[in-house]
């Protein structure tokens, strides 16, 4: 599960992060993330859970963020 590496940085969320959110240990994250164990089925839907939630978080800072901006000149 190599990609969930890359989904956890894009998300924003920290490893101790994640284990916090999933209340997965941090080791077991990292053992996860370089593919040396599986995740079960109800560690795959916390993660999953977890970074659709940071996702989700960070969509709406960044639409924050363009709204106070206003609109472009010349627009």
């Amino acid at each position: 599960m190599k990609e969930l590496r890359s989904l956890r940085k894009t998300s924003g969320i920290t490893q101790c992060g994640l284990a916090r959110t999933t209340g997965i240990d941090r080791t077991r994250i990292w053992l996860i993330e370089t593919d040396h164990v599986e995740p079960r089925p109800e560690e795959v839907q916390a993660i999953r859970q977890a970074l659709e939630n940071a996702m989700r978080e960070r969509l709406g800072t960044i639409q924050k963020a363009l709204a106070s901006a206003g609109s472009p000149v010349g627009a």
